[in-house]
């Protein structure tokens, strides 16, 4: 027995001393990932709208575990061989992934490299960040050139720190020089210099600093900090030379760029992504993958459409699927994934699923064109999970290129993608109007013939006059019929006059003033609902009518009551009742018009949008024309002391405001204090 006992032992030990031996160069982690894959729900392609999914990428193991390399900055991989920049030791390293062999070169030649490219013809570009200077080796991994410092003077006084480097098929090289503000560093194949390429903005200026850039003097302005775009820090090149340039920015939506020959980023402004990526790896699909530096990946298809993100940092330094310091990542054309980690001094390999082979596949036939293949596999991938942002918006983008617009429609609705939804809209209304153009003439000319026909019926029997009696005599019978119509639309058309008189001649009256505030209220509400999709419409839908209701309402009343108030210390004439009487009139517009504005988000797309949003703007400055008159006219004020109670309303509302959100504070602390003392006293009473 005791025997048996002492050969299991063995067993076990030697067992474990392989599986040590193992994790030498090739060797897994110990400890299985906990990390899980998660992209964005069906609704909306928002950060609070993650949802878990189905594992995309597995970890199946790591590299070069017990062969010391020390931060180790980039990785490229060439002809099934791994090419590491192993920056603290000063050379470079190349791991055959076939075989598990390990070479180096550059020892005594390079003193930090960072970023490492090899071209089809297999010469080597390294960045050697603490050399300055950009080390070119033959394929037979001898020294073959050197490209320092641009000389130009068109260079400037940037600095020049190679952190990455990358070289298209036509010979360009790009440098990303740590430093530099003015984007990535062009050099021709012969190492002159030839401009900077595909630089970042500073964007837009905060509120604070526009009003600085107003209000300061130019000795002011020239001690302010100098505002300078973000740096770029990572790149990568797809097979069609596109150039993918990784930031760090402030923002979530261009930290990654695909430039094009001319510098210009052919992404779309509203697209995803991380401010925290260092690098990028495009897959020859099109796809890439952008890694931070605690570990997580983040997977986008070829349009920059986020499809999933899994990894994550360790917690500790034994388990499989997570990372400490990430410096680069790579992929290869089976879709594995090799992540660098700096900290480790590591490479860690993500293998696909089924689920992501599937995704892939799909974004792979979209690419070429086989948009069959490619709805039959978003498909499959909807039937595995039909509640997410990717599923959905893929079919409908095969859908749409299948010219099937009224499906593709419905899908790009349910992603929330308002611009793809558009598009669909003005390819279903051109094929509506190249069916239906000549009902459409007619149309219009038969209603250009009854028009003829009622202008010259009117002068001949002048039946017109018996219609407009009749309205007048039942405006008479009812006055607030009259109110809400002769008198409104006169303040409408005549807005001087019509303030004058609903203040001295007593028109309008209080009712008719709620009736009008209230059916504001309600086009207002209801209008944004009914709204289209296109422009916005329907966000209320499953949201508190009581809140938006108080959104509405509250700042009204607040600017009632407020100018008033202002009006009345300042040597106003208006009573409380004139301004609210007359402030009522002066929506009169908004309620007519809105409406029109609603038929009108069917008919325009966005591409019409400016059209769109000029007439908006039009109905409500109006609407804030007669606002300005009717307080103008009521308290008798110039112009400027109007803008001036105008202002001062603002203020208050303002005042009122945070007054309102610290007492709801207050409230709700003495509230919860007074909870506490009676449970205290609760529980000692009945101890």
């Amino acid at each position: 027995m005791r025997g048996k006992l002492k050969r299991a032992l063995a067993i076990l030990i030697c067992c474990l001393t392989a599986a040590a031996l193992l994790g030498g160069a090739t060797g897994a982690l110990a400890m299985d990932s906990t990390t899980y894959t998660v992209t964005f729900g069906a609704e909306y392609n928002s950060l609070s709208m993650f949802v878990r999914i189905q594992d995309a990428f597995v970890p199946v193991g790591t590299y070069l575990t017990n062969i010391g390399l020390s931060a180790p900055e980039d990785m490229f991989l060439h002809n099934g061989a791994l090419y590491i920049a192993d920056s603290g030791n000063g050379r470079i390293i190349v791991y055959e992934l076939a075989t598990g062999e390990v070479e180096s070169f550059g020892e005594g030649i390079l003193s930090g490299p960072t970023g490492i490219w090899l071209d089809d013809d297999g010469t080597i570009y390294v960045a050697d960040y603490r050399a300055e200077e950009v080390v070119i080796f033959s394929p037979e991994r001898t020294e073959k050139g050197r490209i320092g410092k641009p000389q130009e003077s068109y260079y400037g006084s940037s600095p020049y720190k190679p952190k990455k480097v990358a070289v298209n098929d036509f010979g360009t090289i790009f440098v990303v020089s740590e430093g530099t503000s003015e984007g990535i560093l062009q050099f021709n194949a012969d190492g002159s210099f030839n401009g900077f390429f595909g630089a970042n903005t500073t964007g837009q200026l905060s509120l604070i600093e526009w009003f600085q850039k107003i209000f300061y003097t130019d000795e002011q302005k020239d001690r302010m900090l100098l505002r300078t775009p973000p740096p770029i820090v990572a790149l990568d090149i797809a097979d069609d030379n596109m150039v993918f340039s990784v930031s760090q920015t402030a923002e979530s939506f261009d930290s990654i760029k695909r430039l094009n020959l001319a510098g210009t980023n052919t992404f779309a402004e509203s697209n995803y992504t991380r401010p925290d990526y260092v690098d990028v790896s495009v897959t020859s699909s099109g796809s890439y993958y952008a890694v931070t530096s605690n570990g997580y990946i983040d997977e986008y298809s070829s349009e920059g459409v986020f499809l999933y993100q899994f990894g994550g940092r360790a917690s500790n330094s034994d388990r499989n699927g997570v990372m400490t310091v990430v410096s680069a990542v790579e992929s290869d054309d089976d879709g594995n994934i090799y992540l660098l980690d700096k900290e480790r001094g590591l490479i860690q390999v993500w293998s696909p699923t089924d689920f992501a082979d599937l995704v892939n596949r799909a974004n792979s036939a979209y690419n070429t064109g086989n948009y069959d293949e490619s709805l039959a596999a978003w498909s499959e991938v909807q039937k595995m999970n039909p509640n997410t942002y990717m599923a959905n918006v893929g079919y409908a983008d095969s859908l749409f290129q299948l010219m099937r617009y009224d499906e593709a429609a419905e899908y790009y609705k349910l992603c929330g993608e308002r611009e793809r939804y558009s598009d669909c809209f003005w390819e279903m209304r051109s094929e509506w109007m190249r069916q239906n153009i000549e009902w459409v003439l007619l149309a219009v000319l038969i209603l250009f013939a009854i028009g003829l026909a009622d202008h010259f019926a009117r002068k001949r029997y002048a039946y017109h006059e018996y219609i407009s009696d009749a309205v007048d005599g039942f405006r008479a019978k009812h006055p607030l019929v009259k109110q809400l119509t002769t008198d409104a639309w006169y303040m409408v058309m005549h807005p001087i006059d019509g303030a004058y008189y609903i203040k001295q001649k007593d028109r309008g009256s209080f009712a008719a003033a709620t009736i009008l505030y209230i059916t504001a209220f309600a086009v207002s509400m209801i209008c944004r609902g009914l709204t289209s999709f296109v422009f916005g419409g329907g966000y209320w839908i499953g949201s508190s009518p009581l809140a938006i209701a108080l959104m509405q309402v509250g700042p009204a009343a607040l600017f009632l009551v407020g100018t008033y108030l202002i009006s009345a210390i300042n040597e106003g004439k208006a009573t409380f009742k004139q301004m609210y009487i007359i402030l009522g009139y002066s929506l009169t517009a908004f309620i007519v018009l809105w409406p029109v504005m609603v038929v009108l988000s069917y008919v325009f797309t966005w591409t019409e949008i400016f059209m769109y949003d000029l007439l908006c703007g039009l109905i409500l400055g109006y609407t804030c024309v007669l606002v300005f008159i009717s307080i103008r006219e009521t308290n008798m004020y110039t112009i400027p002391k109007t803008i001036s109670n105008i202002l001062l309303t603002l203020f208050f509302m303002a005042m009122a405001i945070i007054a309102a959100a610290v007492l709801f504070i207050l409230w709700r602390e003495l509230l919860s204090f007074v909870f506490e003392v009676f449970e205290e006293v609760r529980y000692r009473a009945f101890q």
